[in-house]
């Protein structure tokens, strides 16, 4: 077997590595683009910018709200509680538990939020959390009685519009404080009188 093999020269290579790489004038760029027609957007795409838009649009409007570690409901213990000793108030798109604290706080009001595999999978479950965590996140109320809240989203938070969700957040969490300010005033009542 004969093989024959050919190597370039070294000043071909610096040549052609060059040239490559080598800026490319203004009218050589707008030269290319006009000679290219726009690529297509699939409807992926035109729903990917039109989430980002309205990301964009939410986090601009929400600036400086945040959600800090000491207003969730972190424990396992604290979810049973809620569940276990708390109330309900039903909506349209969630379940909302909550439970007056007697403990003193290091923040007002704690809520938690629980989605069951029952929701769907793992993606559905997790878009149905970001949603709700960002729906609290601009709605909650400063300055409240400590309360413990747990809600569980249905599935329509998956379809419903954000801004409803948003809207039904803070309907759920007024009622809450109204609920939880009567009952403790009917307490404070019944037990002065004795």
């Amino acid at each position: 077997m004969n093989c024959v093999s050919f190597a370039p020269l070294q000043q071909d290579l610096v040549v052609k590595t060059v040239s490559e790489f080598a800026p490319r004038s203004v009218s050589q760029t707008a030269s290319k683009s006009a000679s290219k027609p726009a690529p297509r957007l699939t409807p992926r795409d035109r729903a990917a910018d039109l989430v980002e838009s309205e990301s964009l649009t939410l986090a601009l409007s929400s600036k400086g709200k945040r959600f800090p570690r000491t207003s969730r409901l972190l424990r396992h213990a604290d979810f049973d509680r809620v569940y276990r000793e708390g109330k309900r108030h039903f909506s349209t798109n969630m379940t909302v538990f909550f439970l007056p604290r007697t403990d003193p706080p290091a923040c007002d009001l704690r809520i938690g939020l629980t989605v069951s595999r029952a929701l769907g999978g793992a993606v559905d479950r997790n878009r149905l959390k970001r949603r709700m965590r960002e729906a609290v996140r601009m709605t909650r109320p400063t300055d409240t009685p400590a309360i413990d809240v747990v809600i569980n989203p249905k599935r329509t938070v998956l379809k419903t519009d954000f801004e409803v969700l948003a809207k039904e957040v803070d309907r759920a969490l007024q009622t809450v404080l109204r609920k939880t300010d009567t009952a403790e005033t009917s307490e404070n009542s019944s037990g002065g009188g004795r």
